[in-house]
């Protein structure tokens, strides 16, 4: 599982009220496609599935009744030997 702690962009930066989040995250430097999970208003996501010892290159995409905003940079995280849980988690402002 991996925690994406997502932080709603500031006011000055949407388009209306924030309806949900999608969690686009791929093995990291791959020409693999991202699988994307989508979250409703939530600030936590759980990415199932990652094998162990693996890099992911993880981004977030804001989205409203207007459409998707920008998507975020990637995070890159490593799984650990359970694939499970993380080195480090990535956080998105």
């Amino acid at each position: 599982m991996l925690f994406s702690i997502l932080q709603p962009p500031s006011n000055e930066f949407t388009n209306g009220r924030i309806i949900g989040y999608y969690v686009g995250y791929k093995k990291n430097n791959t020409s693999a496609p991202y699988l994307y999970v989508t979250k409703r208003s939530q600030t936590m996501c759980d990415l199932e599935n990652l094998e162990k010892f693996t890099q992911y290159a993880v981004h977030i995409q804001a989205f409203n009744a207007a459409g998707a905003g920008p998507r975020s940079d990637d995070v890159v995280a490593l799984t650990l030997e359970d694939g499970k849980n993380l080195s480090s988690y990535g956080y998105f402002q």
